[in-house]
């Protein structure tokens, strides 16, 4: 290249997996440095930002993180490269490279809504071209008959393949050619088409299925699909944008599912301040500038959060909210079948709401005679979890981990992308919260696969089942990190954790810190938005008052206190974990009579599994009823997971060992809170055939 060079430093954010390589026993080599996505990309990125300079040529300083550039020779001596790292598939050109690493760049390294080859299921976009002549494809585990499938499959026979055996995600609407050879005519069924296994409903039971394939197998990575669920296609058209939308807006502002404490009518201009004399946060008259009677707080869940134009605020104030108001309901009791507190819903300004686990600070002086009943209510399903939309599925028998894009833990809903308050590790001499974890993913591991009976709903021996939450994870206490793992990507402030002082990281930046759901205390808020509501604020604020409600919680909620030794529940969905009948005014699935799943089906078959173009424009629409909150059937909890009584096969402690069956949904963590819940491991970011994971449990 002629004239000088440029290095553009790179953002620290990417959705690179390192897991995803080729095997080390195929003909591909390592190109190091990858000089030719450096310097194409590069180029192309100062361009768009419109930053470049004539007579300067620039070149990236690096790939994104988990990023790698291959090259596998042909018979005739010319080299492919294939660019791998990408969560589902990889690339063979920085020209298909460049509008997924420019979406990272522009959206913290999150792929929703990434215009690219691999991520948009429509086909994606290349530099240059529109999107309307991009190539569709509406299932991966389809095919289409014909000569023009034929001949895709046998190029597609010619592309390397990621070191596990199974059918890859669809790019550009070509789906990868299977492992074994086809005899004839033979129909290729995915795991969410297959009828050999169905939920309650007569769904296919893609999870069930999925193990079927992966034991078969052996390994397996595939996206997870359920194209005969309304539930679950209702979800696909709200996940991506909602995932932006956490992604773009302030952590403090209420998320739907949220448990907040609120104040119900509250006059204009009135505000809420601590009264120094009685310590007690009452209402305050800023033209009296005087404090009047202690306000009325409930404890409510949050039905609609504010609106997108609002939530973005303006340039000049992070935390404008403009005119937006948050629906809350009042929290029914779980333990009753009384829900008429649901229908007193309110809508106020988000920012006189405030969250759960400040309860302490603004009621923790009352007693429960003076409390409002939802405080109760509250503190009851502060021990529930349940898991947000499951997307991927990825194995090496017997074991498999399902990745999800968030997860209700008491009170909040934590994202991949969120920076979240964790507990101390067991035996730290400080007892108070320090570190933060950076959410890069949310996994449920399934473990014992061999050991378990393959009758879901029998008595047979079952299966271990764990969350973790992979990350990033940081510091305070300087003792605590080395000089040695710091480099590029770790030193940026996290998310909204500026101002809570100087942030060090807690292992390399090659590794990843893996710790079981329950030591995840809730969302980091923003300090200049905690100090208005707290003086003082720090990271410790509000542990003991989220450790109280689960204690109380584990004690109090029914569905936990039924099954002794247990101290979690494990929900369905975010409507059965509250136990919701109804949500916004309309029956949550559980109790919607209208719903007709049989019916549904017929129609989703209509329109994708062969209608005619006439046909589908006149099939009936598939009712979206589930929206985000209420899943159905179709989950991993008809799978059969190890009973308290169970033994593993090994030594270790299981971070949230579940019972899924019908009998029982609810998690045995531990008699001893401390010894379960302060589980650490650090895992190390190699490729996920090798196994080569240093874990150290605390």
């Amino acid at each position: 290249m002629a004239g000088r060079q440029v290095a553009v430093p790179l953002r620290s954010r990417s959705d690179g997996d390192f897991t995803h390589r080729p095997s080390e026993n195929s003909l591909y080599t390592i190109i190091d440095p990858p000089t030719l996505y450096l310097e194409r990309v590069g180029q192309q990125w100062m361009q768009d930002r419109g930053e470049a300079k004539p007579g300067l040529n620039y070149v990236l300083e690096r790939l994104p993180i988990g990023y790698a550039l291959y090259e596998r020779p042909r018979a005739n001596g010319i080299k492919d490269k294939y660019l791998f790292g990408h969560p589902r598939q990889y690339f063979d050109s920085p020209n298909r490279f460049y509008p997924h690493f420019k979406h990272m760049m522009e959206h913290d390294g999150d792929m929703f809504g990434c215009p690219c080859t691999i991520c948009d299921r429509r086909g994606g976009i290349l530099p240059g071209r529109p999107a309307s002549k991009t190539v569709s494809s509406h299932f991966s585990g389809s095919f289409k008959s014909g000569s023009s499938s034929r001949k895709v499959s046998r190029e597609n026979s010619k592309r390397p393949t990621l070191n596990v055996q199974t059918t890859s995600p669809p790019v550009n609407g070509v789906v990868a050619k299977a492992p074994y050879k086809a005899v004839g005519r033979s129909k290729v069924v995915g795991a969410g088409m297959d009828g050999a296994r169905v939920d309650e409903e007569g769904t296919p039971d893609v999870y069930r299925n999925l193990i079927d394939k992966l034991k078969r197998h052996g390994t397996l990575d595939e996206v997870i699909k359920e194209p005969l669920s309304s539930d679950w296609r209702a979800d696909q058209e709200l996940i991506p944008s909602l995932m932006k939308k956490l992604q773009r807006d302030p952590q403090w502002i209420p998320r739907v599912g949220d448990i907040v404490l609120y104040v119900r009518n509250l006059p204009q201009g009135i505000e809420i301040r601590l009264n120094e004399e009685t310590e007690e946060y009452q209402l305050w008259d800023p033209q009296g500038k005087r404090h009047k009677e202690t306000p009325v707080w409930e404890a409510g869940l949050v039905g609609q959060g504010p609106d997108d134009d609002a939530s973005e605020g303006s340039c000049d104030d992070q935390w404008y909210v403009g005119k937006s108001l948050v629906r809350v309901e009042p929290l029914p009791n779980p333990n009753d079948t009384d829900k008429s507190f649901s229908k007193r819903y309110t809508y106020v300004q988000p920012e006189h709401t405030r969250p759960f686990f400040l309860w302490q600070e603004y009621v923790g002086r009352l007693t429960k005679q003076e409390r409002h009943a939802t405080m109760q209510n509250a503190f009851t399903v502060a021990a529930t979890m349940s898991l947000v939309d499951k997307y991927r599925f990825q194995g090496k028998w017997p074991e498999a981990h399902i990745f999800c894009h968030g997860i209700y833990i008491g009170s909040e809903l934590i994202a991949v992308g969120d920076t979240v308050r964790m507990l101390p590790k067991a035996g730290d001499e400080s007892e108070f919260s320090t570190d933060v974890l950076v959410v890069r993913s949310i996994r449920l591991q399934l473990r014992n696969l061999d050991s378990a009976s393959s009758n879901d709903y029998d008595e047979g021996r079952p299966y271990n089942s764990e969350i973790w939450i992979h990350g990033s994870a940081y510091t305070t206490v300087a003792s605590r990190s080395s000089k040695e793992w710091l480099s590029d990507t770790n030193t940026e402030v996290p998310k909204a954790a500026s101002n809570y002082g100087a942030w060090h990281p807690l292992h390399p930046p090659d590794k990843a810190l893996a710790v079981p759901f329950s030591r995840i205390v809730g969302r980091l808020y923003e300090h200049d938005l905690m100090g208005s509501w707290i003086p003082n604020p720090d990271l410790d604020t509000g542990r003991e008052g989220v450790l109280d409600a689960r204690h109380f919680a584990s004690k109090n909620d029914r569905r936990i206190v039924a099954n002794v030794g247990t101290t979690w529940f494990w929900a369905d969905s975010r409507a059965d974990s509250l136990d919701l009948h109804t949500l916004n005014g309309v029956d949550v699935s559980k109790y919607d009579d209208k719903r007709d799943p049989k019916e549904w089906r017929k129609h989703i078959k209509i329109m994708e599994a062969g209608a005619g173009a006439a046909e589908r424009k006149f099939a009936p629409r598939v009712p979206n009823l589930r929206g985000f909150m209420a899943p159905t059937n179709t989950n991993t909890n008809s799978l059969p997971m190890r009973t308290q009584g169970g033994q593993s096969e090994d030594n270790s402690v299981s971070g949230s060992s579940v019972t899924i069956g019908s009998k029982r949904r609810v998690i045995d963590v531990s008699e001893d809170e401390d010894e379960v819940l302060r589980q650490t491991r650090i895992v190390t970011n190699v490729p996920y055939k090798k196994h080569k994971i240093q874990v150290i449990v605390d």
